[in-house]
């Protein structure tokens, strides 16, 4: 799918809010007063996530969407970094939205 038609799942709703909070996953689990193990498995998608804890996430950037279709499909930044040419600090800042990342968008095919 292109960007804009991108399905984002419960589970990555739930990573994208917590990092866009910039939270740690026990933070995260205390915030919405679960146990962290349950939170973990919630944010993995290994356990459902109850609709009362889904966040409104609103717009989803090109850098979010990469960075979740390198998770959907498996590799690490070091992985997209050595494809690239690139160091992995330059992957991650791509993603982190810091420089410009439509070359990791073309290459993760967002």
């Amino acid at each position: 799918k292109g960007t804009a038609e991108m399905d984002i799942q419960p589970n990555e709703k739930l990573f994208l809010a917590r990092r866009r909070a910039g939270e740690t996953l026990p933070a995260a689990a205390e915030r919405i007063g679960v146990p962290l193990k349950e939170y973990v498995a919630m944010e993995k998608g290994t356990n459902p996530t109850p609709r009362k804890h889904l966040p409104a996430l609103g717009k989803v950037s090109v850098e979010e969407r990469c960075l979740l279709a390198r998770r959907r499909q498996g590799r690490t930044q070091a992985n997209v970094a050595a494809e690239l040419g690139l160091c992995v600090f330059t992957v991650r800042r791509m993603e982190q939205g810091r420089i410009n990342s439509e070359r990791l968008a073309t290459h993760l095919g967002v």
